[in-house]
């Protein structure tokens, strides 16, 4: 008895054996699936993955085009137009946004050929989004000029004699023309003696902060997050700045969940300006300790 059962369950350890052995569909590798966070009211199949934050742009090409429902510029690469798939980042309040306003307000639209463009600038990642930090934007595009009237070549008599005075006037004017239209538009950011003078409240660009001392404050009509800077001194209203969409905003956002957003913090970031506005793009916030924090 004990014999016939032994043999019962070899027998049928040696066919589940066998059973294993044999390939089966489900036994074979399946590829990793991928999964990709795709913006609410964006289809999956046209989008291409987002980009990682930190990532660099340098001379980039591609187009800007105005979203109104966003209710800012969207810079597409060119090299969405050979994969098929579509990549936008927005792009975010600072000098080189600037440079762009600054653009289309002195080229007019009937001598622009086309809105393509180079950016440089850095990479940023927020709700699902890719932004763009643009520190420069350049246009790489045509601009039609009007042909300047011929006037009639003054008669030399003598073809080897060397111009006059006069000859070389109108030469001189010609080339200044011709070299004003093309670069009559170039962005002009660093020219600081057109630049207005600093207003109060207006934290100058390229400003560091290291552990700044301040409070949160939102506004509940427009979502935006302001850092209120403390310790200013000098009485009247104490400058603020506006926080960039980035993967730190987001951070504090979920902070100011758990705690009391009246409460001091100490945050890190680089503060850039966009009409008269100053922003700061946050690397690392905390609350603050009583005797830290002393400023820029």
């Amino acid at each position: 008895m004990a014999l016939t059962t032994l043999l019962a369950l070899s027998g049928s350890a040696f066919a589940a054996v066998v059973q294993d052995s044999a390939e089966t569909p489900d036994s074979r590798p399946k590829p990793p699936i991928r999964r990709v966070v795709v913006p609410e009211g964006m289809k999956a199949s046209d989008r291409a993955p987002l980009l990682r934050e930190g990532g660099i742009f340098v001379k980039v090409p591609g187009s800007i085009r105005r979203d109104e429902r966003l209710g800012a510029h969207v810079f597409e690469p060119s090299s969405a137009e050979k994969s098929g798939l579509r990549r936008e980042l927005i792009l975010l309040p600072s000098r080189g946004l600037d440079d762009l306003d600054r653009l289309e307000n002195a080229v007019a639209a009937d001598k622009v050929k086309a809105s393509r463009y180079e950016v440089s600038g850095k990479v940023l990642v927020y709700r699902g989004r890719n932004f763009l930090l643009p520190e420069a934007i350049f246009p790489v595009v045509d601009i039609v000029t009007t042909p300047d009237p011929v006037t009639p070549a003054k008669k030399i008599d003598d073809p080897t004699s060397p111009p006059t005075e006069e000859d070389l006037d109108r030469i001189g004017d010609d080339l200044e023309r011709r070299l004003e239209s093309r670069i009559g538009s170039v962005p002009r950011s660093l020219d600081v003696l057109e630049a207005p003078p600093a207003q109060r409240g207006i934290v100058p660009s390229g400003t560091r902060f290291v552990d700044r001392r301040g409070r949160l404050s939102r506004d509940p009509a427009s979502g935006v997050w302001r850092f209120v800077l403390s310790g200013d001194g000098g009485g009247g209203a104490s400058p603020s700045v506006v926080l960039l969409p980035c993967l730190e905003l987001e951070r504090i956002e979920r902070q100011a969940r758990q705690q009391d957003i009246v409460a001091p913090r100490l945050i890190s970031g680089t503060v850039t300006t966009f009409r008269g506005r100053s922003y700061l793009l946050p690397t690392l916030s905390r609350p603050a300790v009583e005797g830290r924090g002393l400023g820029y």
